[in-house]
């Protein structure tokens, strides 16, 4: 079924079919780098920067289609838990790739978050 978001009419209408509009995300983003008066420095972007949002962009769609497949082939009580672990692996590649420090508070919210992932999804 297809859920139209923010935007029912134009070239936004009647896309997006897990209940989130890609493209009305895109609106929302775009709206607030107006809004907030951002979009004066956006031809200083370099091309690296560019490339990176737009694989950033491509990812994003990617991964809705990717959640709601996965909410076609098995119950949301299993797809969600999953979805939400991925909290824990940025937090984990920031540590190994970044060099980033996690306080002891992080590290047990996210054992917390993969044991109570675990749990759910084992039923």
């Amino acid at each position: 079924q297809v859920v139209v978001g923010l935007f029912p009419y134009g070239p936004a209408a009647g896309i997006g079919a897990d209940g989130t509009n890609e493209i009305d995300i895109e609106y929302s983003r775009w709206g607030i780098v107006f809004a907030s008066g951002d979009h004066h420095a956006i031809p200083r972007l370099s091309g690296r920067s560019v490339l990176f949002l737009a694989l950033s962009g491509v990812a994003t769609g990617l991964s809705g289609l990717a959640y709601f497949r996965a909410l076609q082939l098995g119950p949301a009580s299993r797809v969600a838990p999953i979805d939400k672990l991925s909290l824990a692996l940025t937090l984990v590649l920031s540590a190994v790739v970044l060099h980033e420090s996690i306080s002891w508070k992080v590290a047990l919210g996210v054992a917390l978050m993969v044991g109570g992932a675990l749990l759910t999804i084992a039923g």
